[in-house]
């Protein structure tokens, strides 16, 4: 994209579905400036600092005699904060990655298939967001010790997921892809099969809840039916265990936005009112969500998920590079590319192209 003689970052990917979508850098960057913002206005400066140079230059290798072009993230500069939406949108590349690869593996190698859960409880509020999230990662892990699970379970990768609503409260749940041996869906040969109920009732127990919490339990398929409840595909599976942990979007109320979905001018006392609130909103969601999910293991692979994990000697998908995501196609080496290099410039609100290098200059990530 140019304008004003300025070439703007344009980052196209090609949907499952053979659909052709921009990738989101400029907003998740938009987003992380006003993430900055709050961090700033609540007292973390270290944070606020972090975030704000987040993503501030990104480097391509740009394949120019492939296909139509294939842009490949070569370098950048990531804060790795927990709640950072730039930086949460590569870890989720990385695990929808890291997944995959494990799954074709165990799929091409034994006999596994697998099964899709979400557990849940109750919404809670703010201050009680914490404390709950610790007795769901607790009841976890004790459910992965009891009979009923190590019976049918041969491995498994478990992500935790928290969605707020602006006039809910905060709904924390967890989503696990489990292996099962094929046998497990042979319902009459005593193999460990556990039905809706049974599940619900497991999680009840472990939680230690005075009422029946909802599960939802789908088989994994390679092809399923838009209207088909009872199972997930492959592919929506492992995008379901891959989303944030936490939208950028929940978390941070654009004003801008706001004022445009709901026909309010973008200036005069209005359009000042609504930024204080989106920012006071933004404020409360930073502050809850930072200290809840502080050190916590948002995801973790389990029995032979972790064993395949070791094998194909992945990364910390929660800690490790975010240039590398594990879900890219390689390219050749042999294929010729150019180097492109592109900074936010906050005037243009945009990546602006800086400099372009025949071969392969310098990695800036190491200068």
């Amino acid at each position: 994209m140019q304008m004003n003689d300025k070439i703007f970052l344009s980052d196209k990917r090609t949907t499952r579905k053979g659909e052709e979508k921009e990738r989101s850098w400029r907003w998740h960057k938009v987003l992380s400036a006003q993430l900055s913002e709050s961090y700033m206005r609540i007292g973390d400066e270290a944070k606020a600092i972090r975030v704000k140079v987040c993503a501030s230059w990104l480097q391509f290798r740009n394949y120019i005699e492939y296909q139509d072009e294939v842009k490949k993230l070569h370098g950048a500069n990531f804060c790795q904060v927990r709640l950072c939406p730039m930086c949460s949108g590569r870890r989720s590349y990385k695990i929808f990655g890291q997944v995959s690869k494990i799954m074709n593996y165990m799929t091409g190698n034994h006999e596994y298939e697998y099964i899709f859960l979400t557990l849940t409880v109750r919404n809670v509020v703010g201050n009680d967001l914490s404390k709950t999230i610790d007795e769901m990662l607790l009841a976890w892990k004790a459910m992965t010790r009891t009979k009923e699970f190590k019976k049918l379970a041969k491995g498994y990768f478990r992500a935790l997921e928290v969605t707020k609503k602006p006039d809910k409260d905060f709904h924390p749940h967890i989503h696990v892809i489990i292996a099962v041996n094929k046998s497990y869906f042979d319902r009459t040969g005593g193999r460990g099969y556990l039905h809706h109920r049974e599940w619900m009732g497991l999680w009840r127990r472990c939680m230690n809840l005075d009422y029946d919490p909802r599960v939802d339990i789908r088989k994994v398929k390679e092809d399923v039916r838009k209207k088909d409840k009872k199972n997930i595909s492959y592919a929506g599976a492992v995008a379901e265990v891959a989303k944030y942990t936490v939208k950028g979007s929940e978390v941070i109320i654009d004003p801008y936005r706001v004022a445009k979905n709901s026909g309010i001018p973008t200036d005069g006392e209005a359009y000042e009112k609504l930024t204080v609130m989106c920012q006071n909103y933004t404020d409360e969601m930073v502050s809850t969500l930072d200290g809840a999910l502080k050190g916590r293991r948002l995801v973790s692979f389990g029995g032979k998920m972790r064993e395949v994990h070791k094998l194909l000697n992945l990364e910390d998908p929660t800690k490790g590079d975010l240039i590398n995501t594990d879900n890219e196609e390689k390219m050749h080496e042999g294929l010729k590319y150019v180097v492109e290099t592109y900074e936010w410039q906050v005037a243009y609100m945009n990546y602006v192209l800086v400099k372009v290098n025949d071969g392969c200059p310098p990695d800036l990530a190491t200068e």
